[in-house]
């Protein structure tokens, strides 16, 4: 366990982005990214990094939203009551004072601890769940993505469970995580949130996991 200052807090969110391998949660109230974490969280992303990223006190700005949207297997939360501030990849968390926000870094005087899962298993597990209880109790803030006939040449789909855009592939429309989970009962029927092909919030299911207005265009 390490005591961060401000300055020491910026550079280690970048390592645990930086140094991720199969997931990452960033939780924040206040968020106005700069563009160095965008494009961290970006190459994370491109190394097939799972990234939940959940904010609470005000709406996303225009700006803001125009950041994001450029990043594939984001996964947007939004929790009103969030007033925590977390950041973790699968072997380090940071729990500080500091927002993911410009100003915070810039203008206050923040704190924070580093928790390392190799020298402190426990306490990294219990904050890990802990992240875990607020994405689960978090609503599921959806980007505005493109329409489906502005994906065909991009073969860009989405999962039917949380809207990671993936392949676009009706026989597999689920994430690698979300098909973990599914296979564990293997029903076909069973509801899903999210078109595959439009990534809109629709009732769909593995056997039928386009919502109706995309099957009609594509048939």
């Amino acid at each position: 366990m390490k005591f961060l200052t401000t300055d020491e807090i910026s550079g280690e969110i970048v390592k645990v982005i930086r140094s991720a391998k199969g997931y990452i949660v960033l939780a924040s109230p206040y968020v106005k990214i700069r563009e160095n974490y965008i494009d961290r969280i970006r190459e994370a992303s491109n190394r097939n990094v799972e990234i939940h990223f959940v904010f609470g006190k005000s709406d996303l700005d225009e700006r803001e939203v125009r950041k994001l949207e450029t990043i594939p297997n984001l996964n947007l939360h939004y929790l009103e009551n969030l007033h925590a501030k977390c950041y973790l990849n699968e072997s380090t968390a940071i729990i500080t004072s500091m927002n993911l926000h410009e100003y915070s870094e810039k203008n206050n005087r923040e704190m924070g601890m580093m928790i390392e899962r190799e020298y402190n298993e426990k306490l990294y597990n219990e904050i890990n769940d802990e992240l875990k209880s607020i994405v689960d109790a978090s609503t599921h803030y959806t980007l505005k993505q493109p329409k489906y006939q502005n994906n065909y040449d991009d073969d860009v789909g989405y999962c039917i469970r949380c809207s990671t855009q993936i392949d676009f592939d009706p026989d597999r429309p689920l994430c690698n995580r979300c098909f973990n989970e599914w296979r564990q009962y293997g029903d076909v029927y069973y509801s899903e949130q999210f078109c595959h092909a439009c990534g809109d919030r629709e009732r769909t299911s593995y056997a039928k996991p386009l919502c109706y207005s995309c099957f009609r265009e594509i048939g």
